[in-house]
This record gives C-alpha cells, structure tokens and sequence, in this order.
C-alpha cells in the first residue's frame, strides 16, 4: 500500500498508485496518518491534563498545600490568642492567692459586695457606686 523509499515498484502499479509527498506544498497526506495524528495530540492533551490536574488538584496538589498554609497560620494565631488567655489567667490566680487588696477590688466591682456597716452612694449620671 505504502511506497518505500527503496524498493523498486513495476510502471504500472507506480501509475495506479499515487505517492503522498508531505514535502510539496499543497500535497495531500494519506487520511491514515492523520487519523493517526489526531489520536495521538488527544492522548498527549489528555496526559496534560492529569498532570495538571494533578499538580492542581490532586491530594498533595497546590491547591490543598494552600489551603493547608491558611488553616497552619490561622491554628498558629488561635494558639498564641491562647496562650495569651493562659498568660493572664496564671497572673490573675497568683493575685487571688497573695493580694487581699486585689480580691476586695474584685468583690467591689463585679459583685457590688461592701465592708460591713459600709454605705454605697450611687452617683445618679454615671450609676456607678462612688
């Protein structure tokens, strides 16, 4: 069917069958090997495009790494806001333990508790005790 370079055809049959040349301009190509082309650009694209997409998308993709950094960063602020917290908690119990001036402010401000035989004057504008 396919003519090679080097083998010798008899005059008739090189009559019958034409040769498809790529390298004249204009030429046909044999549908075959188009066909044939063809197929192969789709499975190179669809190589592409797993690789792409895995790459992209798949579990250890750009995608996820991403998204794995904004939770690592925003775990790592939620830690310090705790430890923070943790921090002012410790000094707030070491005061309950040692300074009796510090409890009897607290019981004044947030319980409205007094000394006995102690009276509270409301100051009508702010409604705070004075």
């Amino acid at each position: 069917m396919f003519r090679r370079k080097n083998r010798k055809l008899p005059k008739w049959r090189k009559v019958l069958v034409p040769e498809f040349s790529s390298s004249a301009a204009g030429s046909r190509t044999n549908p075959a090997t188009s066909v044939r082309r063809r197929v192969i650009s789709i499975i190179k694209f669809g190589v592409l495009v797993l690789v792409i997409y895995g790459f992209a998308a798949g579990p250890a993709g750009s995608v996820r790494l991403i998204k794995l950094y904004r939770d690592r960063q925003k775990l790592q602020a939620e830690t310090r806001r705790i430890t923070a917290e943790v921090v002012q908690l410790e000094n707030i119990r070491r005061y309950l333990e040692t300074d009796m001036s510090y409890i009897e402010q607290v019981a004044r401000e947030d319980y409205g508790l007094s000394r006995p035989n102690e009276t509270i004057y409301l100051d009508a504008q702010a409604g705070q005790p004075r």
